[in-house]
């Protein structure tokens, strides 16, 4: 190591941009700079770490070891103190739970439940929207650890965008399910082995009551069917399948019956015509998309819809944090205490 111990914050900082620039200049491709030389970087300087905590400082030199969900050990010479999330879910439950992070895909559409978690509007750094994050304002933002959503078994935009790994360590959390349970829980083991303190305590317990009152609910009315639902422009309506979406598994284990629409689509979805959707056996309808299909004539025939049965939730159910599922679960529970049953086609 080069650097003296005693370089300046102002020097580290002119000296990482100028590999930044380096790097963004020849594409991460030749002569890129390795995570440990990042890392290395980082040691050399008593600056300030984003939690307050000083390189310097001794219990912030602890070794960190980590395994994600991909079964690999993370080793990191010190606990990671800068860190940058690459899904806009992930990082709302991350922070709603204690962990405040340096850089986020934050997309204008899922602002609103972003907001609701806590995250600012300003201080974290906006990486775009995560089919296509800004490379370059990743490596600027200087994390020591990046945090990846696994899909499919891999890491989902760290596959796409190879170049990513080369910034720091990637880790991966897994955000499929199988409901909203495991996915919280997944992100409070990060938490918690980060020497964070869980911040979401108090809305814990009230999600738990919240899913109490929904029990009650659908206890009230029994036999009561519902469907989950986005449109797909002209074509109709995409009926979403409830094994493969973590919150529609955890509101069916909480009693709710929730209708299909029969086999075909992509596996996660079935796709009905607008001409059939009137026939659809569902007394509750849940649209999770941004833009209801109020004037459409198949959207208006549907007897539920005509009965003032369903519920515009947006896109609500995708955040997963306790706080944000306190207001979706009495949302719907209030939804369900108006309805009734045997509205739609048997």
């Amino acid at each position: 190591m080069t650097a003296p111990l005693t370089a300046s914050p102002e020097e580290v900082d002119a000296r990482f941009h100028r590999i930044v620039d380096e790097l963004t200049r020849r594409g991460f491709i030749s002569g890129g700079l390795s995570a440990a030389a990042l890392l290395g970087l980082a040691a050399c300087t008593t600056d300030e770490t984003g939690d307050g905590r000083s390189a310097a400082d001794p219990a912030a030199s602890t070794a960190w070891t980590y395994t994600d969900d991909l079964g690999r050990e993370i080793d990191l010479p010190s606990t990671p103190a800068r860190i940058a999330v690459l899904s806009d879910g992930p990082a709302a439950t991350l922070w709603a739970a204690g962990l405040h992070v340096v850089a986020a895909p934050l997309a204008d559409g899922n602002r609103p439940f972003l907001t609701g978690a806590g995250v600012p509007g300003t201080g974290v750094t906006a990486l775009g929207a995560e089919n296509r994050m800004n490379v370059e304002k990743l490596a600027a933002a200087r994390p020591d650890l990046i945090i990846d959503t696994v899909d499919a078994g891999t890491l989902r935009a760290t596959s796409k965008q190879p170049q990513i790994a080369k910034i720091a360590p990637v880790l991966g959390l897994d955000g499929t399910g199988p409901d909203v349970d495991a996915i919280i829980d997944r992100a409070h083991r990060i938490v918690a082995a980060l020497g964070i303190a869980a911040a979401d305590g108090q809305a814990h317990a009230d999600y738990r009551a919240a899913e109490t009152r929904l029990t009650k609910a659908l206890a009230a009315k029994p036999g009561l069917r519902a469907m989950f639902c986005f449109a797909n422009g002209d074509n109709g309506l995409d009926i979403m399948v409830a094994d493969k979406w973590p919150f529609m598994q955890t509101l069916a284990g909480l009693g709710l019956r929730l209708e299909e629409a029969g086999t075909g689509g992509n596996g996660y979805f079935t796709e009905v015509s607008w001409e059939n959707v009137p026939t659809l056996p569902v007394d509750l309808v849940v649209y999770t998309g941004l833009g209801l299909p109020g004037t459409n004539p198949g959207w208006q025939a549907m007897p539920a819809v005509k009965a003032g049965q369903y519920l515009d939730s947006g896109v609500g159910w995708y955040a997963y944090y306790y706080a944000n599922y306190v207001t979706m679960l009495d949302t719907l529970t209030a939804a369900i205490a108006k309805a009734d049953t045997e509205v739609g086609p048997r």
